[in-house]
């Protein structure tokens, strides 16, 4: 666990099978936090959140594909949290369910959204502000989750690498566009957290990701 330049605790749990990244937000002003991409392992997640004497009050989603959503249904179902992602991404939503079940444990399907994320939309908890940032091209529905000085950046960015966009609904000269005018233009400093893999920041990014070269 870290806290970033404001205060916000941010605890990382990495799930199974592939490994994906699921993030917890909380703060000291709400006794709500906010998970981010719950892909797997409901169970593990809700301890966690049980360990900082918190409830879940939204799930928010970077994009539908079903490892970062397999949790989701468990835990709306247990905790009556509400659920969102970017309404583009409903089309993608569920897709390869029957491979998902096999490679999953303990995979459902997600439920239909609670409410939509759109571009520039503000989600607060206590003196959390999550900004969306809308980032098409590895899925159509594709966001990112600006907290202060760190950005969640889902399956869009990695450290020194892209997401995948030979998936249905994937664009590469899309998602390039979304990384270089929407991503590439925040502070150099900032902290990127992916959805797979290890923490990077803009200016590493900018310097060594092979993608962003040209």
């Amino acid at each position: 666990m870290f806290s970033n330049s404001k205060g916000v605790e941010i605890k990382r749990i990495v799930v199974p099978p592939f490994p994906e990244n699921v993030y917890i937000l909380s703060t000291d002003t709400s006794e709500e936090c906010i998970v981010i991409d719950p892909g797997a392992e409901a169970d593990r997640i809700s301890f966690e959140v049980n360990k900082l004497d918190k409830k879940i009050r939204y799930i928010l989603n970077t994009h539908g594909h079903g490892d970062h959503t397999a949790a989701v249904a468990k835990l709306v179902d247990t905790t009556k949290a509400e659920f969102a992602l970017h309404e583009a991404d409903l089309g993608i939503l569920n897709n390869g369910s029957e491979w998902l079940e096999q490679v999953i444990p303990n995979y459902l399907p997600a439920p239909f959204p609670d409410f939509y994320l759109t571009q520039d939309q503000l989600i607060q908890l206590g003196d959390l502000t999550i900004k969306i940032i809308h980032t098409p091209g590895h899925t159509p529905g594709g966001v990112c989750f600006l907290v202060d000085d760190v950005i969640f950046s889902g399956d869009t960015l990695f450290n020194e690498s892209i997401g995948r966009y030979d998936l249905p609904g994937g664009d590469g000269v899309v998602l390039l566009e979304s990384i270089r005018t929407k991503l590439m233009v925040l502070p150099e400093n900032m902290t990127v957290l992916p959805g797979h893999g290890s923490e990077t920041t803009i200016s590493h990014e900018k310097l060594y990701n092979p993608f962003l070269q040209n």
